[in-house]
Parts: structure tokens; sequence; C-alpha cells
């Protein structure tokens, strides 16, 4: 064995050219994010423009993506439901303290 310091051996080429056809499907893996989607994942572009569209946080976006199967029109009518469920909530709260306009 080498000492602990000492300089270490390259691989040999033959494992080199193994690593080299398996770095070739991650490219692929590149043009997954649609299928991810269509899989009942939920891609980052649907939620930015789901979340550009409404100023909704990511993950109520995520979440209103995820149970509505990527349909960005019923993702928008889930959360403005769910928006008016917690506006409901808060409104019979009582404002103590601070000017309410």
């Amino acid at each position: 064995p080498p000492p602990a310091g000492g300089p270490q051996k390259k691989a040999p080429p033959a494992a080199a050219a193994a690593a080299a056809p398996a770095a070739a499907p991650a490219a692929p893996a590149a043009e997954k994010p649609k299928a991810a989607a269509a899989a009942g994942g939920v891609s980052a572009a649907l939620v930015k423009q789901l979340r550009d569209a409404t100023g909704a946080g990511m993950m109520d976006c995520k979440k209103a993506l995820a149970e509505n199967n990527n349909n960005i029109e019923e993702a928008t009518a889930f959360l403005r439901k769910k928006g008016m469920a917690s506006a409901d909530k808060k409104a019979s709260r009582i404002a103590a303290e601070g000017a309410v306009a």
C-alpha cells in the first residue's frame, strides 16, 4: 500500500471508459421535468407560472397544482377558495392594537 501522504495512482483507462457511458444517460434526465409533472410531481415552471398569476406562496401553489392534476386554471380556483376560507377565519379576529385602515 502507498503511504498515506504519497502520490495516488490514476484510474486505469478502462475505468474511465466505463464511467463515460454512465454520464451519457444523465443528459436525457434534463428533459424529464414534464414527464415528472405528468407522473404526479409538479414542475418548477408550473409553480412559478401559478405564483406569478396569483401571488400565492410557493408551497401553496405546489399543493394546489398537485391536487388539481397540474391544471393551472383549476389550481387558481382552488387557491381562491382556500384564500377565502382563511380570510373568513381571520375576519372574526379583533384588532386590539394598532390602526385599521
